[in-house]
C-alpha cells in the first residue's frame, strides 16, 4: 500500500499488514514527521508505479503504548520531583540545626549584641524538644 506524508507529500511503500484496522503512529524518514494512519476506505487507491516511494524505516508502536510509556515517565518525573522536595526539606532542617548550635556555642559573646538572645536559645531548644517528644508519641 502507498502512503504520503502529511508533512512533506513523499510517498512510502507499506506492507498493509503492519497497519492494524484501528490505525497505527506513522514516522516520515524523509522529514521525520509523526502522524496517525488509519486506513480507510480510501486508502486503498494505489498511485501509479511510475512515482517514486520509500520504504519506512522506523516502526512506531502503536497508540496505547506510547501512552504507556508516556505515563510511566510521568510517574517516573513526579517521584523525582519527590525525592528532591524531600531532599531540600532534610537539608532546610540540618540547616537549622547548624545554627542553632552555632548560636548555642557563641551564646557568651553574641549575648552582648543581642541581650535576649539566651531566652529565645532556650525556647527554641525546648520547642524543639517538644517537636521531638511528639513524633515519638506518634511513631508508639
Amino acid at each position: 500500500m502507498i502512503i504520503s506524508c502529511e508533512n512533506c507529500n513523499k510517498n512510502f511503500d507499506v506492507d498493509s499488514a503492519l497497519i492494524p484496522g484501528n490505525g497505527r503512529l506513522l514516522q516520515c524518514s524523509a522529514c521525520d514527521h509523526k502522524w496517525f494512519y488509519k486506513i480507510s476506505k480510501f486508502s486503498d487507491l494505489e498511485l501509479s508505479d511510475n512515482q517514486k516511494t520509500e520504504e519506512i524505516t522506523e516502526n512506531l508502536p502503536n497508540e496505547n503504548e506510547e501512552l504507556e510509556v508516556q505515563n510511566k515517565k510521568n510517574q517516573k518525573n513526579f517521584s523525582g520531583i519527590l525525592f528532591k522536595i524531600f531532599g531540600y526539606f532534610i537539608v532546610f532542617i540540618i540547616t537549622i540545626i547548624a545554627v542553632i548550635i552555632i548560636l548555642d556555642t557563641f551564646k557568651s559573646p553574641l549575648s552582648n549584641i543581642f541581650p535576649k538572645l539566651e531566652l529565645f536559645l532556650f525556647n527554641l531548644i525546648e520547642t524543639l524538644k517538644d517537636i521531638k517528644f511528639f513524633i515519638k508519641d506518634l511513631i508508639s
